[in-house]
């Protein structure tokens, strides 16, 4: 079938099918890409006339694209969220209560289906799990081993017990510089663990690093007769803050650490 371009106004042969399916027809790629433009734009663009609307949050009117325009209309992102329930509960979610501290949170059924315990934050999970996966009831339990051998691999009950109460005391997140990536923290020991037994599982004794910083500290001051000094010390070479360890020093009795 013979057409006018809709470019350049060129006669061009355009087959049945196009004529059908293709409203604006042209005799190139070059004339299509230098005249499409003006089939979309001012008044020809679906979006040109747009609609105003009032904020349902704080009244303002605004104007909006006619695709755009829903059921609720809001000025910004800011005005959604003040508009928004926060106690409402979306449709569908139930109460489940809490296996570790017993409070009631929100969940979907699916998300229950076929759980054997439910909890309402990762620090109630970790807790939890800590107990009931911990000592005897792990899958690696070595039965074989003696308390002796436990104490100096780090692997019993009480120790597991301070690592965690560490941890969750300093948000879990390097007290140093601040990194709180999961699987790159130390419950670091401020007076070295193998040479204070009266201080290994007292949590004030405890701080967390993250990987590099207690590598770093180590590198630094060795693996033995460390303190809370050269943590101190550490801690403002590094731009870190020194008051959380300030705090420490009067609850550690240095006749402790001997």
């Amino acid at each position: 079938m013979i057409k006018n371009c809709d470019g350049c106004n060129k006669e061009i042969r355009v087959h049945n099918y196009k004529i059908r399916t293709q409203k604006y027809h042209f005799c190139s790629k070059s004339c299509y890409k230098a005249n499409i433009g003006r089939y979309f734009t001012g008044a020809n663009n679906s979006n040109y006339n747009r609609v105003e609307l009032k904020c349902e949050t704080c009244g303002t009117s605004f104007m909006k694209k006619p695709s755009t325009v829903g059921e609720r209309s809001y000025c910004s992102h800011d005005c959604y969220l003040k508009r928004k329930n926060p106690l409402e509960t979306p449709k569908g979610m139930k109460d489940y209560g809490c296996d570790c501290c017993g409070n009631l949170h929100k969940r979907y059924p699916s998300q229950a289906k076929g759980k054997r315990w439910l909890y309402c934050s990762r620090a109630c999970k970790d807790k939890h799990q800590s107990v009931v996966f911990g000592g005897e009831n792990h899958p690696r339990w070595n039965k074989h081993l003696t308390e002796e051998e436990r104490i100096i691999n780090r692997k019993y009950p009480e120790y597991l017990s301070w690592r965690s109460g560490v941890y969750e005391r300093d948000g879990y997140q390097c007290r140093c510089c601040n990194d709180s990536r999961g699987g790159n923290l130390v419950a670091h020991h401020i007076y070295n663990y193998s040479e204070n037994n009266g201080l290994q599982v007292v949590k004030n004794n405890g701080i967390t690093l993250c990987e590099d910083c207690h590598k770093e500290f180590h590198d630094n001051y060795g693996y033995t007769g460390n303190d809370l000094r050269q943590l101190i010390d550490y801690f403002e070479s590094k731009g870190g803050d020194t008051s959380v360890l300030f705090a420490l020093e009067g609850t550690l009795i240095p006749s402790q650490a001997c």
